[in-house]
């Protein structure tokens, strides 16, 4: 999973620190082996796709003897392996939360996927103090659960770029300037769908300015289809909307620090890393003022109810003019 958002930015940051320490003898389990990212770390080849019964039939033959097999995601082993503790860390417990975006198999698999992860793990970590709120709110692991806070590498997203750097990013994704950006997966909860009508509300109201919309498009099982719709329908918004679908690590820095706005109109996040980021890189941010938002960003951020399209709009368009440095 260490292509994921989210995610990935976990593990990345996890395994880039766990590595140095002398004390661990670190495995992971790769799709593919010598991957240039986990360079002199041993690797075991599991090829096989999240949540899929080949993934738990792998499990137990590619787990080695080990002293603790550390899942960073709910999607644990449901048979034995041969670790003599388990720990998973639970970012959020969205498929129980939402269920109702997803088919009966995939609820019934959320369940048992779930209920496996916090019964057959000795340590239970998750990202944020309302996590463990919703966590505790399904299953009673109140003496095993631990909250750790994710990180943003604030370094990455606060240096200085070159110039030419910089304008060789925005003419790969075809980005006008100046631009509102978004970065976060095409999934309901998500909650674009808000921003996009915002936005169609605003774009003709103020001077000329795109949207642009990182993320993964395709492939995810809860896809939200409303985003697509609205917009092909809509030509207007299809002239000043740039979906990038995803970008490179390096060049994200890039997207942050050239935006104008940054907006994260999410309905239900664990932690959520990209108002964190978008602040590191200088940039303004309007943020959802759901789940656990006001926890992670303190006073840093202007926030808005992500069910008011018309409140979004108007907190553009007053951002927007208020000169910079304001």
């Amino acid at each position: 999973m260490y292509r994921h958002s989210g995610i990935g930015v976990y593990l990345l940051q996890l395994i880039s620190r766990l590595k140095h320490d002398p004390e661990i003898d670190l495995i992971i389990l790769v799709p593919e082996l010598d991957l240039p990212e986990f360079r002199n770390i041993r690797q075991i080849k599991f090829n096989a796709a999240i949540y899929t019964l080949k993934e738990q039939w792998l499990f137990p033959f590619r787990i080695p003897r080990c002293d603790i097999f550390w899942s960073p995601h709910y999607n644990v082993p449901l048979l034995p392996v041969k670790a003599s503790e388990r720990w998973v860390t639970i970012h959020d417990i969205y498929h129980l939360r939402f269920a109702h975006t997803l088919s009966f198999f995939q609820r019934w698999y959320a369940r048992v996927l779930m209920k496996a992860a916090v019964s057959f793990s000795k340590k239970i970590y998750t990202v944020s103090a309302f996590s463990k709120k919703e966590i505790l709110s399904y299953f009673d692991v109140k003496e095993k659960i631990q909250v750790v806070p994710n990180v943003v590498e604030t370094d990455k997203f606060s240096r200085t770029y070159p110039a030419e750097f910089a304008a060789n990013v925005l003419f790969k994704y075809k980005i006008k300037t100046p631009y509102i950006l978004f970065v976060g997966n095409i999934k309901p909860h998500k909650n674009l769908i808000t921003l996009i009508k915002a936005f169609e509300q605003i774009m003709h109201k103020i001077t000329p300015v795109s949207l642009v919309i990182v993320g993964q498009k395709e492939g995810f099982i809860t896809g939200d289809n409303e985003v697509g719709e609205y917009i092909q329908s809509h030509a207007d918004l299809l002239r000043q909307i740039c979906f990038t679908d995803l970008v490179l690590h390096d060049e994200l820095p890039v997207l942050y620090q050239q935006a104008e706005l940054f907006i994260f109109p999410s309905l239900y996040e664990g932690f959520g890393y990209p108002p964190l980021e978008a602040l590191a890189a200088g940039t303004k941010v309007l943020c959802s003022n759901a789940g656990p938002m006001p926890e992670v960003c303190g006073n840093r951020v202007t926030y808005f109810n992500p069910t008011d399209v018309q409140a979004l709009a108007s907190l553009i368009v007053e951002t927007l003019s208020v000169p910079e440095g304001k």
